[in-house]
């Protein structure tokens, strides 16, 4: 039984999907968000909830504790940007949004 289910498993071709690897370049955090704080200023409040000085403001705040939250940088994946998921946080909790 044990010896069919390894058998029938498939095998990975990759640890991480190519499009996913592509995050830095082209991710929600990298093109969106920072082109509604340059250009939009409405849309980015209207997307984050919160207008451009009082995300910083609460970035800021939450840079205060950065190593007690911050991930650790393993060998497989980089963590998540502090700015980026304070936005998801707040897109999150403003409309229950999954990601």
């Amino acid at each position: 039984m044990e010896q069919q289910r390894k058998t029938l498993r498939k095998a990975r071709s990759y640890w991480v999907c190519p499009w996913l690897a592509r995050r830095k370049l082209f991710g929600q955090w990298e093109r969106l968000i920072h082109e509604l704080a340059r250009k939009d200023k409405s849309s980015c409040k209207n997307f984050l909830r919160v207008n451009r000085d009082l995300f910083m403001d609460i970035l800021n705040k939450i840079g205060q504790f950065g190593p007690c939250i911050m991930k650790k940088c393993t060998f497989w994946r980089e963590p998540l940007k502090p700015g980026l998921r304070l936005a998801l946080t707040l897109r999150y909790l403003a409309t229950g949004d999954n990601f």
